[in-house]
């Protein structure tokens, strides 16, 4: 069952336009570090008096394969670009599925042997390992051809963490991308719950994309009505805004912010997931363990 739906996701032709999508701003982020290092170029080939030209030569090695993608990835405007596209993506591919199979009648016989329950978080697992299977290989390829175009590691490289390299570089980029892959299985699996309360398949589709402007909207109206209460009332609502937590590490790296705060920003949006997908998962299951086969 899992194995089934995992790899009809993975062959699925929708697959090629996500890509295209998403490359958008990927693309886009490499241009613009791109023009950043050609510039380097110029000042060093123009010689000014006033340029130590030792630091320029150095910065302008900094601009490898790796520090193209750190430049991406710890953009907040390129990256929540990306995120946003994924969430489309991901939506329109995914979260109508179980709606689909309810509405048509499929897996009746699944059910009849798995029960429901069963039936249903097979595939919630499948839609999660396809989601991690997809964004891992997309990162993998993406660092891979970065590599390639533009060399690895030297001894100083050019990031959007400040003077981060090695192996602890690596991990907080790796790190950056499990945050992006929880977030995005906590989403598209809490919306594919969704099918006993949204009755529009064109509406759960888009659900994703609208739960990351909700969070936006939300914080910044109970953020405005809490600050009354006090600051730190005020700022406890930024934990549950989608980019405070998707870019949880470049805030903790590029501001003052203590390491209890960067705990919060990762945990506590995740946390409000879970929970709406446990109570989401024991209605739906109430309302089709019994009813799905009638």
């Amino acid at each position: 069952m899992i194995k089934h739906e995992y790899l009809r996701y993975i062959k699925s032709r929708f697959n090629i336009l996500i890509l295209i999508a998403i490359s958008l701003p990927v693309i886009i982020s490499y241009y613009m570090t791109h023009m950043e290092k050609n510039d380097w170029k110029e000042q060093i080939a123009l010689n000014p008096a006033d340029l130590n030209i030792e630091g320029a030569k150095l910065t302008l090695e900094g601009y490898n394969g790796m520090a193209f993608l750190d430049r991406f990835l710890f953009s907040p405007d390129f990256y929540i670009v990306f995120v946003v596209i994924l969430l489309i993506g991901f939506g329109i591919h995914l979260c109508a599925v179980t709606y689909y199979y309810i509405n048509a009648g499929m897996g009746a016989i699944m059910v009849s042997k798995m029960g429901y329950t069963k039936y249903v978080l097979s595939l919630l697992t499948a839609q999660c390992l396809y989601i991690i299977t997809f964004i891992l290989g997309y990162f993998s390829l993406l660092a891979l051809l970065s590599v390639i175009l533009w060399g690895g590691y030297s001894d100083f490289l050019i990031t959007g963490l400040g003077e981060v390299n090695g192996e602890y570089h690596l991990l907080m980029m790796l790190g950056h991308i499990i945050l992006l892959i929880i977030y995005i299985c906590l989403v598209v699996s809490a919306t594919s719950l969704l099918t006993h309360v949204v009755k529009n398949k064109y509406l759960l589709q888009i659900m994703p994309f609208i739960f990351y402007f909700v969070t936006l909207i939300v914080s910044s109206f109970s953020g405005s009505v809490l600050y009354k209460l006090g600051y730190s009332v005020y700022q406890a609502t930024w934990y549950f805004v989608s980019d405070h937590y998707l870019l949880g590490i470049y805030f903790y790296q590029a501001s003052d912010a203590g390491f209890q705060s960067f705990v919060f920003s990762v945990v506590t949006l995740p946390s409000l997931l879970i929970i709406i997908l446990l109570i989401l998962s024991i209605t739906n299951i109430k309302k089709y363990e019994k009813s799905y086969l009638l």
